[in-house]
């Protein structure tokens, strides 16, 4: 299917248009791929942070029925 429209489009529009299109393909996947493994990096981190943080409140949680369920609080 693409190279059906790259076809038409250089055939019935105009080769130079097309051309002028397809050059910024490949500077676009460059900047994907680079800004793309930045953002897996950072996301990688944050989720990491998240589960530090959850595994935080989870621990404090358990301890504070542990205490509630012994008694062992001050009235």
């Amino acid at each position: 299917m693409a190279c059906a429209v790259l076809i038409v489009m250089s055939i019935e529009i105009n080769w130079q248009l097309t051309l002028l299109s397809l050059l910024r393909k490949p500077i676009m996947a460059v900047i994907i791929k680079r800004y793309g493994e930045q953002l897996h990096t950072r996301f990688k981190s944050a989720q990491a942070t998240f589960s530090s943080l959850n595994n935080h409140a989870q621990e404090n949680l358990i301890s504070i029925r542990m205490i509630k369920a012994f008694g062992i609080e001050d009235h």
